[in-house]
């Protein structure tokens, strides 16, 4: 019955504080359902920020963090995050997920839950990315990656970060690592490397760059561009079409 109540008072009271003073009551019931996470996940964008500010703190405890009795629930974490994400609310998905646990800290650290906890931090490190805090996502998916070893998703993200960071080399690493697990999209990653072998600025960087790239037959496109900036780097003239 309480929970009704403290529902109806997040959501209509004309009162500030008694909508907060609900929500904070809502992250401390025992248990809690679907009528709650929706109220106050409803509330996240209030433009009242007291009361916003309850609303995560009410969520993150009910899904066991902010230091709260609860256990830690991944499936609820990941059900809050995959609603925010669909929303956009980058930011959003930055705090809920702040701070995830470590594996030795689940109570039941099985495979699924693993799978589970470094999806989370897949999406954290997304929201990261999206909110254009690099840095912060390519450390999160470095763990990630170790984690799923070779799924494209997030080794095309992390190569996304790096780029973004100027860290060319780094990101043509990942790049070619995409053409081996996804050799589907092999065209596209190729376009990727040939952007960022151009954007390398030490000549000798770029020339065994270009070497590497050349010894793993890149289409014929990319193989062309790649052999002109070799002669280019070499000091040899570029052959021109012959006249007739």
């Amino acid at each position: 019955e309480a929970t009704g109540v403290l529902i109806e008072v997040l959501n209509k009271s004309a009162s500030t504080g008694l909508r907060a003073a609900g929500a904070r009551a809502l992250g401390k019931m025992p248990e809690t359902d679907a009528k709650v996470w929706d109220a106050l996940l409803g509330n996240l964008k209030d433009k009242a920020k007291e009361v916003a500010d309850d609303c995560m703190v009410a969520l993150r405890s009910i899904a066991g963090l902010n230091g709260s009795r609860n256990e830690f629930n991944l499936e609820l974490l990941e059900q809050f995050s995959t609603k925010l994400r669909k929303e956009k609310a980058h930011s959003l998905v930055r705090l809920l997920l702040k701070n995830l646990p470590e594996v030795k800290d689940l109570k039941k650290p099985g495979k699924e839950a693993q799978d589970k906890l470094y999806r989370l931090r897949g999406m954290l490190a997304e929201a990261h990315m999206k909110s254009g805090d690099f840095k912060t996502a390519s450390t999160e998916l470095e763990k990630v990656v170790a984690y799923f070893k070779d799924s494209p998703e997030y080794l095309e993200m992390l190569a996304q970060t790096y780029a973004a960071q100027g860290l060319h080399t780094k990101a043509i690493d990942e790049y070619n690592r995409l053409i081996n697990a996804n050799p589907q999209q092999a065209a596209k990653y190729w376009q990727e490397i040939l952007k960022l072998i151009k954007k390398i600025s030490d000549n000798q960087e770029r020339l065994k760059r270009v070497d590497e790239a050349l010894k793993k037959k890149p289409p014929e496109a990319v193989k062309k561009e790649l052999e002109q900036i070799k002669k280019s780097l070499s000091g040899e003239p570029a052959k021109g079409p012959k006249n007739p």
